[in-house]
């Protein structure tokens, strides 16, 4: 039996940058970005979305993707939260893993 199957793949470099975060993160700013407040204190910053570098990065990035795969059309398979099916009117199907972070 002869299947006619395509394989395609995305790398999304900036996944991390898209996470949207439930509680407050402070961050000590970049070398050479440095405020400081009228007394002489450092000011740090907020972060709205999550990086690479904190402990949340990895869930977070994982929930918005999620997210999204639903939100096109994907379901996720019961015995694998990392893998989802699309299937279109015709019943063919497609599968799509998400990605691990490392």
């Amino acid at each position: 039996m002869t299947l006619s199957l395509e394989c395609d793949s995305i790398d999304i470099t900036t996944a991390f940058l898209n996470g949207d975060l439930m509680e407050k993160i402070y961050m000590k700013p970049p070398e050479g970005y440095e405020q400081y407040s009228k007394d002489g204190q450092l000011l740090y910053c907020l972060l709205l979305k999550a990086l690479s570098g904190i402990k949340q990065g990895g869930r977070q990035s994982y929930l918005k993707l999620s997210e999204v795969m639903k939100e096109i059309g994907f379901r996720k398979v019961c015995s694998e939260p990392c893998v989802y099916v699309w299937e279109d009117s015709a019943g063919g199907k497609f599968t799509a893993t998400t990605p691990h972070a490392k």
